[in-house]
């Protein structure tokens, strides 16, 4: 028969102590893209307080790719989960791939989270070519999924904006 600790609270000491306080300065993060290092992450989140470990774990062709960051104390890991939610280098590499594959990206808009793997982009070009262009991206992996490029279905606005005639 196993009592466990029989209702009695549990002193931790030594290792188990450390380990404890640990797990206050660390948090844990989802859904990390391919292209995401150790490096970029612990950059992203130094700004929330001092990183003292980061590891990405998964398997690195995988999308279920998540990493443990930890902090030098539990101030900064509680600054951390306040971004909970946030995309991580997505749309900026969207843009790279449209601008080096078809042309100039003016406008980059991104729609879904981290909780989907789908996720919408709309991309605006300075020139229509490179929107035809963009057209033939269709079936291209980026990151770690297949995109598929689809004409966009509202007409493009004038940039300037004209006042009523009067005649």
């Amino acid at each position: 028969r196993t009592n466990y600790n029989q209702g009695r609270k549990l002193r931790l000491t030594g290792r188990a102590s450390k380990a404890q306080k640990s797990i206050r300065r660390t948090v844990y993060v989802s859904d990390i893209d391919q292209s995401v290092t150790e490096e970029i992450l612990a950059g992203l989140f130094s700004s929330y307080g001092q990183v003292v470990d980061c590891r990405i774990c998964g398997d690195p062709n995988s999308v279920l790719r998540f990493a443990f960051v930890e902090f030098s104390d539990d101030q900064g890991a509680r600054a951390a989960l306040s971004v909970g939610g946030t995309m991580i280098c997505h749309e900026d590499d969207v843009k790279t791939f449209f601008e080096s594959a078809c042309g100039e990206v003016t406008r980059i808009r991104l729609l879904g989270d981290q909780l989907h793997s789908t996720r919408i982009a709309f991309v605006e070009f300075a020139m229509a070519e490179s929107a035809v262009a963009a057209l033939n991206c269709s079936g291209i992996v980026l990151g770690s999924q297949p995109i598929r490029v689809s004409p966009s279905k509202t007409p493009v606005r004038s940039r300037t904006t004209r006042s009523p005639s009067t005649n």
